[in-house]
């Protein structure tokens, strides 16, 4: 997220429009990464990755409300960046600093380092975009639940009505079995706004394969 100050390229608190994390958090979690080949991986984040779900484009923040962009535009950086990690220390995806100046490309990052290493971890779990459309619905050519770069990216959604314009609050459910490579995904609906349907919606059922059979700790 932003913590430890105000959001990435703009001076007021509130909110964690466009995403950036430390480099220590980011050199942390290659570690993880790379010392853990032989276990099942799952990164949590508040955002999403660039070019990887609904919403993760440049601009993305910038579109019709309506269509659920993700959070308000106060800023150049929460208008370009606003849906997905966009710095790491201050240092943007497309090479800009906090004061939208060019400094060249970045040669490190998260969608990078996954570019590179593909399989390097199972899920990549994620909010942020107080989901307004119904699960399932491909906006842009992404849905909330896509495979990319070897690993599955998946939107969890939200569950409260009253935050930003969601209007559809669901959850996950993610069903791990012992000795399986299979992780089977749920998505439940938390009231009846879609055509009548509250419960398990069966259409988002997902069937996610995993690097490795999970153990039970």
């Amino acid at each position: 997220n932003n913590f430890g100050g105000t959001p990435f390229g703009r001076e007021c608190r509130g909110g964690f429009p466009a995403g950036q994390v430390s480099q220590e958090t980011f050199e942390w979690w290659v570690e993880m990464v790379e010392t853990n080949p032989d276990k099942i991986i799952v990164t949590v984040a508040h955002h999403s990755l660039f070019d990887t779900t609904s919403f993760s484009d440049f601009n993305g923040s910038s579109g019709d409300r309506t269509q659920n962009a993700p959070h308000g535009r106060h800023t150049w950086a929460d208008a370009r960046g606003g849906s997905f990690i966009y710095a790491i220390e201050g240092w943007t995806i497309d090479g800009l600093n906090g004061d939208q100046e060019f400094i060249g490309e970045r040669t490190f990052g998260f969608k990078r380092y996954l570019e590179d290493n593909p399989g390097a971890i199972d899920l990549w779990l994620f909010g942020h975009t107080h989901f307004h459309q119904y699960p399932g619905k491909v906006f842009q050519g992404r849905a909330d639940i896509e495979y990319r770069h070897g690993a599955t990216f998946v939107n969890l959604g939200s569950v409260g009505i009253a935050h930003g314009p969601a209007a559809l609050p669901f959850s996950r459910l993610l069903e791990f079995e012992e000795g399986s490579d299979r992780l089977r995904l749920r998505t439940y609906l938390h009231r009846d706004s879609l055509n009548g349907t509250q419960g398990f919606y069966d259409r988002e059922e997902k069937i996610i394969s995993l690097r490795t059979p999970f153990v039970a700790p």
